[in-house]
């Protein structure tokens, strides 16, 4: 049930409370409660993603890390960003 007929199904109880449906009420709720926890894990891994994308392209960056890090690290990290390797073959 979507979080709109769970809300309306509830304002409905309420305004007849003789004909709740408490357990029904009761399995809604966990349903909406685990769709939301599945949104917010969602958010959260793409977020995770998106900060170890940005980390991973401080290593081609030459102000950043690039200097720093041997020519097959960046291309083993350009091969993970979906990136051409540019500067060696494969190890």
């Amino acid at each position: 049930m979507s979080a709109m007929k769970f809300t309306d199904a509830l304002r409905g109880a309420a305004k007849s409370p003789d004909s709740w449906d408490v357990p029904g009420l009761l399995n809604d709720a966990a349903d909406s409660i685990d769709h939301l926890r599945r949104y917010v894990d969602a958010l959260s891994n793409a977020e995770r993603a998106g900060n170890l994308a940005a980390f991973l392209r401080r290593f081609l960056n030459p102000e950043e890390l690039g200097h720093a890090v041997p020519a097959h690290v960046r291309d083993d990290v350009r091969e993970v960003l979906g990136m051409e390797r540019v500067e060696g073959s494969t190890l």
